[in-house]
């Protein structure tokens, strides 16, 4: 992937990094949305109370966030 990377930042070495960093944060962030989601699940399954709104929160910005990203990349 480095490889391709450089291709497009045109050699640049720190683009690449940056890029590489973001694609792992992307799946960092792909991972605790999938546990959020899983912690709702849970929830709802037992019927359990508390505070669960940074849970909440989190499923609902990476989906706002996934749905900006398929919107942007369909219109490049």
């Amino acid at each position: 992937m480095k490889k391709e990377l450089s291709v497009v930042c045109d050699g640049n070495a720190q683009c690449v990094d940056d890029r590489l960093r973001q694609i792992e944060q992307y799946r960092q962030l792909g991972a605790y949305s999938r546990g959020a989601d899983m912690m709702l699940k849970i929830k709802k399954m037992f019927k359990l109370s508390g505070d669960f709104s940074p849970v909440e929160m989190l499923v609902d910005l990476v989906s706002i966030y996934s749905k900006y990203w398929l919107f942007k990349i369909h219109f490049l």
